[in-house]
């Protein structure tokens, strides 16, 4: 466990130094696991009893204690929702506006399990394949990338493994969101394979992902926001979700993200570029984040309502033991960070944020439970509290 430990570790601290447009980035650390393990090392979440007055009292105190902006938290067992809390504000400049459990939150890059869903979904339907390659996908551009990118497969931009570089060199040039834009940003990004990275080697990639929403766009022949809408949200009734800061339609009816400028805490209605939404746009409530983390807690195949196979499910929650040796490269599948991979232990875990927000989200898909808490507070002031909270739902129902 100590040697797991210090490789996840080392993969935070190799991740938190992606950034993107200035000050402004998606940096997205995966979960450190001693926030969400007990002191002997076991990962489980058994099934227990924990209510939305306990689960109140956990996030109001770690909140509290924290100076957390706002917090709220949702617990899953046996597939269900069984509690849920919200603390703090909406935004700092209006203390007479509290935060609520039906908010939206902005979810940062724990939208890449929803892109690496959608793939999954097309496979299914036959109009994609784990093995397409972006030359493939994307013949418009092939001419323009380095030899060495066309033959790098969906699976392996999944996995981190496509050899791309963290952020598009023409990020900032990404206020469309087009297919013609990405494919631009794609071919900008993927000119040459830089010094230092490696194909099939692990280099965690928000690139990579904006490659895979493309390939879906070509694949579904749809933008790939309206993909989601019309194979994801609509499906699962997640009315609360939707792309870039969650604005309402009243100044203060939907919480700000929030910066830390010289120690004061400001609200910013800011995100990445529409370019970005398959690596980390998506915003909604935690009952309807909820609602599609249950598509990853598999049950008996005639009762899951018509969504992911078996196999596409299996294959989003393995990582490929074929590629090189490396501990880093078996510890991201499709859009999850895994762990105990292949056994009834299997645990997913996820972190994103665009630094103004921050969602974190624990997932044991053989025993149907889960914890996901977000916070509406500056990234580097919200992980300690995200994984307290996280640590002690775990200690409550144990």
């Amino acid at each position: 466990m100590k040697m797991y430990f210090a490789v996840v570790v080392s993969l935070v601290t190799l991740i938190l130094s992606i950034c993107v447009l200035g000050q402004h980035f998606e940096s997205v650390p995966l979960p450190v696991n001693n926030g969400f393990e007990f002191a002997d090392g076991r990962q489980d979440l058994p099934a227990a009893a924990i209510d939305d007055a306990s689960l109140s009292a956990i996030v109001s105190d770690v909140a509290g204690k924290e100076k957390i902006t706002g917090m709220v938290a949702l617990v899953m067992v046996n597939r269900e929702p069984v509690a849920k809390a919200a603390f703090g504000l909406r935004n700092a400049n209006q203390p007479d506006i509290p935060l609520t459990v039906d908010d939206k939150m902005h979810l940062g890059s724990c939208t890449k399990a929803i892109t690496a869903t959608l793939a999954g979904l097309l496979v299914d339907q036959g109009r994609l394949s784990w093995e397409d390659t972006i030359a493939s996908r994307l013949p418009q551009i092939a001419e323009k990338i380095a030899f060495e990118y066309r033959n790098v497969t969906l699976s392996q931009l999944l996995q981190h493994r496509g050899g791309v570089i963290a952020n598009g060199t023409a990020w900032q040039n990404g206020g469309v969101g087009t297919f013609e834009n990405r494919l631009e940003i794609i071919a900008m990004g993927l000119e040459k394979v830089p010094a230092g990275l490696e194909i099939d080697r692990f280099h965690y990639s928000n690139l990579g992902y904006v490659i895979i929403g493309a390939m879906t766009e070509a694949a579904g022949k749809e933008k790939y926001e309206k993909l989601v809408q019309s194979m994801i949200f609509d499906p699962l009734e997640m009315k609360s979700a939707g792309f870039g800061p969650p604005n309402g339609d009243k100044p203060f009816d939907q919480p700000r993200g929030h910066t830390n400028q010289d120690g004061k805490i400001t609200p910013l209605n800011f995100d990445n570029p529409p370019s970005m939404s398959p690596a980390g746009r998506v915003h909604a409530n935690l009952a309807d984040w909820a609602r599609f983390i249950a598509v990853h807690m598999p049950v008996k195949s005639e009762v899951r309502p018509g969504f992911l196979s078996d196999e596409s499910l299996k294959f989003l929650h393995s990582s490929d033991m074929n590629s090189k040796p490396s501990p880093l490269e078996r510890l991201y599948a499709g859009g999850w960070l895994i762990v105990n991979a292949g056994s009834d232990e299997l645990e997913l875990q996820h972190e994103g944020s665009n630094t103004l927000w921050l969602a974190t989200v624990i997932v044991q898909p053989h025993k149907g439970n889960a914890i996901l808490v977000a916070t509406n507070h500056p990234l580097e002031l919200s992980q300690k509290a995200n994984s307290l909270v996280v640590d002690r739902v775990r200690q409550a129902i144990k």
